[in-house]
């Protein structure tokens, strides 16, 4: 039940509420909290456990909120943390985009919804993520003899069809070819989870401000499979860290991760973070605002205001938002950008009428 419920997180379901009424539902029908954690812990054949399925996609939605909390809740902190640390620091695994597509042919051999078939559709057309290194290495082994059977059934009938079953066969007898991606707590980076996650690593592993940014730093800038590193994928993927939900839509999940460096380490330690984090491409000699997504001018000066008066926001005060200005964000931002730094300064409001004082004109006595 708890593997099936977590199963459709991918489309935007279960949300938060509803996550949070069937964990306290299931809180009444099991009594026995120890049983409820095995539960929330247990694993599928590919090595899912309901917090994965809870943090699949960066836990855009939230509903790793009300998991966490009915896990330290029935664990007590030191066990849930022991957890949770374990969970978010296991390699995930992924096998060939080709080959989880083509496993749908051999899911064609089983018997409809029988064990077989369960097998292979469980790897099938690149749906299993997240899925653990070592829980997607057992299922590949449990479906081989599957698939050596479907090689030996299938009867070419082109030259595309004949590659195909050369790179099947390829994959039956490689011993392993699943290739490594990261850990949750890195998939989740920069979504919502991602600070949470920091903070409950923090919490069962703590170490000094500088300890810790060496830490997200290694994390963050680890190269996968492809050569790339967390950091880098999300820079070329998307504006400045968070990806738009169509033409002209402009998201921003940069300003919320310098805020959280800020209150997590220190201004100091952040700074220092934020910069080796985002300079770090340049020894490739590319500066990720440089090549931005927008490339006509207004459309692309526009989002970078959105973004500052965001970072303005978020740092609260005009000191820090001046400091990580002038020691983080200048250096990534285009050379032909200008910045006035005091329009992002907050309007002042006339406490009588709630609307803005005039900045300019007639001094008024309220």
């Amino acid at each position: 039940m708890i593997d099936g419920y977590f199963s459709d997180t991918w489309k935007g379901a279960p949300h938060k509420e509803f996550t949070a009424a069937a964990l306290a539902a299931l809180e009444k029908a099991v009594p026995d909290a120890e049983e409820r954690v095995a539960l929330l812990t247990s694993a599928n054949i590919r090595g899912q456990t309901a917090i994965h399925k809870a943090l699949a996609f960066g836990g855009y939605h939230g509903t790793f909120e009300p998991v966490f909390d009915a896990l330290y809740k029935w664990a007590g902190d030191e066990k849930a943390g022991a957890i949770l640390k374990d969970i978010l620091t296991q390699p995930l695994g992924q096998i060939d985009k080709d080959i989880s597509f083509a496993l749908q042919d051999v899911r064609r051999m089983c018997p409809n919804k029988s064990p077989e078939f369960h097998k292979v559709d469980a790897l099938t057309t690149d749906s299993y993520h997240p899925v653990t290194a070592a829980g997607l290495r057992a299922a590949v082994d449990e479906i081989r003899p599957i698939i050596r059977e479907w090689l030996a059934q299938e009867k070419p009938d082109s030259d595309y069809s004949k590659q195909q079953k050369a790179k099947m066969q390829a994959f039956a007898d490689d011993p392993d070819p699943v290739t490594e991606r990261g850990t949750l707590l890195t998939g989740c980076f920069p979504g919502k989870a991602f600070a949470a996650l920091l903070d409950i690593l923090q919490k069962s592993d703590p170490l000094p401000p500088q300890g810790q940014a060496d830490r997200i730093f290694g994390l963050l800038s680890k190269q996968g499979p492809d050569g790339n590193t967390p950091m880098h994928i999300e820079w070329q993927a998307s504006d400045l860290l968070g990806t738009p939900k169509a033409a002209g839509h402009f998201t921003d999940r940069l300003s919320p991760l310098l805020a959280t460096f800020d209150r997590m380490l220190g201004t100091e330690v952040a700074v220092g973070l934020a910069n080796r984090l985002l300079l770090q491409e340049n020894a490739k000699g590319e500066l990720p605002m440089d090549i931005f997504q927008y490339p006509k001018l207004p459309v692309r000066d526009f989002a970078l205001d959105k973004f500052l008066q965001t970072l303005r926001k978020e740092m609260g005060s005009k000191e820090k938002f001046t400091t990580y200005m002038t020691e983080v964000v200048a250096a990534v931002l285009p050379a032909d950008y200008k910045v006035n730094m005091a329009s992002f300064e907050p309007v002042e409001l006339n406490p009588a009428t709630g609307q803005p004082k005039p900045k300019r004109g007639a001094k008024l006595d309220f």
